[in-house]
């Protein structure tokens, strides 16, 4: 099987990829230019070779990688399955090459490798849909008054208790307005701290508006007494930046009338470019 190089990140990534593990590029960019001559062509990569000896080895630490990785009491997250992605495509991709020779490898652990890693991400799938089903059944009663000293009435219903289980690295809550998603948010860090045993210290609710802010505000760090911090996007990003420079940064508030000037000005009346923007934002 073989690498090329992946022109976003210039990692080596397998040519049967379906994006960069690395980075996430998707395989149609797998093209690079050679610099030389400035024309488009297929990388020329070398085939990874392993000894006998290695790939029994790398076998073996598949098995057990996969077996930890699978633990019934483990969220698997992205993260993770980038890394075990990463750390056995070599393999892999060696062992299902036809013109590998298996001679002096085991064959049905080869085999077993092949297939659990085709199946990766639909296996994750269904892991991950267990783990969060038992967690949610396994603190049914705690989910049923969470929230009970900020109101009695508020009750989390599957989907948000679902979403406050959930332990991956991006999780993304989509639901209209007034439909309890800073209900969630408040669930979510009082379950963190209760029953995941993070410090408050470790967290930080940010958000767009003000008033958000307010409201979580009062519902964590008020009526919940979790001290975690709390903040607008901008207010976090000024935090930051203060904390790097003996200087605070000049804010402009003349910003919006700059862009509108130049959407006004420069795009409004040209429709190519107007369509393009609007494809661009959406």
């Amino acid at each position: 099987m073989m690498l090329i190089q992946c022109p976003d990140c210039n990692k080596d990534v397998s040519q049967r990829a379906e994006y960069c593990p690395h980075c996430g590029c998707p395989s149609k960019f797998f093209n690079y230019t050679d610099n030389d001559s400035g024309a488009n062509m297929q990388s020329e990569p070398e085939k990874v070779v392993f000894t006998r000896r290695e790939a029994n080895n790398y076998i073996i630490a598949f098995e057990q990688e996969y077996h930890s990785l699978f633990s019934m009491s483990h969220y698997i997250t992205q993260r993770e399955i980038k890394r075990f992605y990463t750390a056995f495509e070599p393999v892999y991709c060696l062992l299902e090459d036809k013109d590998t020779s298996w001679k002096g490898i085991n064959v049905s652990t080869a085999e077993n490798l092949i297939l659990k890693f085709r199946s990766l991400n639909e296996d994750v799938a269904k892991h991950n849909n267990i783990y969060v089903s038992n967690k949610v059944n396994e603190y049914n009663e705690y989910f049923d008054g969470i929230l009970d000293i900020i109101d009695p009435k508020i009750m989390l219903d599957d989907e948000q208790r679902r979403a406050v289980v959930t332990d991956d690295d991006y999780v993304l809550l989509v639901a209209g307005a007034g439909t309890g998603k800073t209900t969630t948010m408040a669930a979510k860090v009082k379950y963190l701290v209760d029953k995941c045993n993070i410090k408050p210290d470790d967290i930080i609710a940010i958000s767009y508006t003000n008033k958000a802010i307010n409201e979580l505000r009062e519902r964590i760090n008020m009526k919940l007494d979790i001290n975690v911090k709390i903040s607008t996007f901008h207010a976090f990003a000024f935090d930051v930046v203060r904390q790097q420079r003996e200087t605070l940064p000049e804010v402009n508030y003349s910003a919006y009338k700059y862009i509108l000037e130049i959407l006004e000005k420069a795009l409004f009346n040209n429709k190519s470019l107007m369509k393009n923007l609007v494809m661009f934002l959406g």
